[in-house]
């Protein structure tokens, strides 16, 4: 990991109060529309802040090869739309899935198997959520989610659920 990673990781960690995610205790399945817990720390994260104008502005995204796509809705009219989150591999690893709290009700688009921050849609226009990979998966199973524990704020339109950014069905 370069310095400046490190730096930044740090950054963040004080930024977050260096607290983990709170672990529901439920299992998921890893079928094309998922469910996950919530457990584990962040890995590495780009800092963010968010303008009066409610623009997110931060350090220097450190990932410039990241997939193309977003942190869309991806249940629509009761079905499940990957084609949704507008993914775009940049050849590293991974798949675009639809994410739902194990709670029901919401969805985001995600990718699964990432295996590093990098590997994640970049973070979004609005807000302070922050793009991680993270086991999220029973079965250790790791994906993208929009990190929003400790006050980070969802993009316009989400709504933080067991510290996930989810658009609401």
């Amino acid at each position: 990991m370069s310095l400046q990673r490190v730096i930044i990781f740090v950054a963040v960690l004080v930024a977050i109060g260096c607290g983990d995610k709170p672990d529901d205790g439920e299992g998921g399945n890893d079928g094309e529309g998922s469910t996950i817990t919530t457990g584990g720390a962040p890995t590495e994260a780009t800092a963010a802040t968010t303008s009066a104008d409610g623009t997110t502005a931060g350090i220097d995204d450190m990932c410039p090869g990241r997939p193309g796509g977003g942190w869309n809705a991806c249940f629509v009219d009761g079905n499940i739309d990957n084609d949704k989150c507008e993914f775009m591999s940049d050849g590293g690893p991974g798949t675009a899935l639809c994410l739902s709290p194990a709670s029901g009700g919401f969805n985001v688009c995600g990718i699964r198997d990432c295996v590093d921050d990098c590997d994640c849609f970049a973070p979004p226009a609005s807000g302070t959520a922050i793009p991680i990979c993270s086991e999220v998966f029973a079965d250790g199973g790791r994906a993208c989610v929009l990190y929003c524990v400790n006050s980070q704020i969802c993009p316009d339109g989400m709504q933080c659920v067991a510290g996930t950014c989810y658009w609401p069905n």
